[in-house]
């Protein structure tokens, strides 16, 4: 993978955890006390989560983008010794 398309899966990556990171910073109150209590806010995790949940996503991306690249290749590759015999 060239250096470019490095730094745009990083850029990206780091433009989605801030844009995530600013969503949790804002709290609405409920309403009632059995509100709060049965409802899961994702933005309230601790930071050590959101920091596996980025990098897990980025290497996800990566590996499918590797792939994606190499299952491409090995079609050209084999579409090509199919010419040449």
């Amino acid at each position: 993978m060239d250096n470019k398309k490095v730094q745009h899966v990083v850029t990206f990556t780091l433009l989605i955890g801030i844009i995530v990171f600013q969503l949790g910073n804002h709290t609405v109150e409920a309403s009632s006390i059995h509100e709060s209590i049965f409802s899961i806010n994702i933005f309230e995790w601790s930071p050590i989560i959101w920091a596996v949940v980025i990098i897990a996503g980025s290497i996800g991306i990566t590996l499918s983008y590797v792939s994606w690249k190499k299952y491409k290749g090995e079609k050209k590759h084999s579409k090509n010794e199919r010419q040449n015999n």
